[in-house]
């Protein structure tokens, strides 16, 4: 009897440690580019289940095919996405409450339809993402949650640069929240690898942290003849900092062309002399007022070697300085206008 209490002690010893650790959360990491729910794709092999924490590894794209809901579940899933996670069929991917996602800088979340809600993202019944868009990080589902918020030190939307006043890049961008932000590095480089900062800019949030749109701008006032490589980087008070997209913006200087505009100053109509073009062009002319509005927009065909185009506004200009733009083959050259109506 004494043999057989302890045996089924033993037995019963062995059902919680078996019990436990079939509900013990763990850590899934992708193996290879593969199907979610495949155990093979992921180095426990398991399948993905209630209170695991998720890292979908660069280079991998991850896919669902299928209705995955683990809105039954008591404890959250948290996924981070280094590659790629990507649906198809309609599938959705239904997450408890308190769980979040966060795409990493280079990830990205996607779907083989677009412009359709047909796949979609929902965390606590709530749809966060559907296949409208493609999610490109660093982004974060729930944006609301606390651990995005501490991880996301800024959500930028848009990143631009152009030239402006014939010389000089001009850049804007836009965020709509930011937290512990302290500065901007505008960075610039010729062949996109090695940059170094052109100018830096404070944040505008008070202390820091906004949860509103915040519009910044920045002047490159020596750019590269040619196309410059542009990046931001977002530093923090703790000093530690992240990298927006690379975007570039084209220089063209003393490639022959040559712009004479006269009069100038004038009243707001003037002619433009076009000379050096090797070909005959179809020119697309922009007129800008100190603030990046436009006041005119033509199409004009010019023919090769010389050429003269008359620029003349609907409506009257106010007196002050303009910035003409000729758009050649998506090559854009820039002359200063003064306006002056007496």
């Amino acid at each position: 009897m004494k043999h057989l209490r302890q045996h089924m002690l033993y037995a019963f010893i062995i059902s919680a440690i078996l019990t436990t650790r079939a509900t013990m959360a763990i850590t899934h990491k992708s193996v290879a580019s593969g199907n979610w729910n495949t155990a093979s794709t992921w180095n426990d092999p398991s399948v993905p289940k209630c209170g695991d924490s998720i890292i979908i590894q660069a280079g991998h794209i991850i896919s669902l095919t299928n209705q995955t809901n683990y809105t039954g579940c008591t404890t959250p899933l948290k996924v981070i996405v280094y590659g790629t996670l990507s649906f198809f069929n309609g599938s959705k991917l239904r997450l408890p409450c308190n769980s979040y996602i966060l795409v990493m800088s280079g990830g990205k979340v996607q779907a083989d339809v677009g412009n359709s809600n047909s796949n979609y993202i929902s965390i606590c019944d709530t749809v966060q993402w559907n296949s409208n868009t493609i999610l490109n990080g660093i982004a974060c589902l729930p944006k609301t949650y606390k651990t995005c918020a501490t991880l996301l030190p800024v959500e930028l939307v848009n990143f631009e640069a152009g030239v402006c006043d014939y010389r000089k890049i001009c850049f804007s961008w836009k965020t709509v929240s930011e937290r512990n932000n302290h500065h901007y590095d505008v960075e610039r480089s010729s062949d996109a690898l090695g940059f170094k900062m052109v100018c830096q800019v404070p944040s505008k949030a008070p202390g820091g942290n906004s949860y509103y749109p915040i519009s910044y701008s920045g002047v490159d006032e020596t750019p590269d003849n040619g196309i410059n490589y542009y990046r931001l980087k977002q530093v923090d008070y703790d000093q530690s900092s992240s990298f927006s997209k690379v975007i570039s913006a084209r220089l063209a200087l003393n490639d022959g062309l040559q712009f004479l505009i006269y009069p100038n100053p004038n009243s707001g109509e003037f002619t433009a002399q076009i000379t050096g073009l090797k070909y005959d062009e179809n020119i697309q002319v922009l007129l800008r007022d100190t603030e990046g509005t436009i006041v005119y927009k033509g199409l004009h065909h010019v023919e090769a070697n010389y050429s003269l185009l008359q620029v003349v506004p609907a409506l009257k200009l106010k007196d002050g300085f303009y910035f003409c733009s000729f758009i050649i083959e998506e090559t854009e050259y820039v002359v200063k206008i003064i306006v002056d109506g007496n």
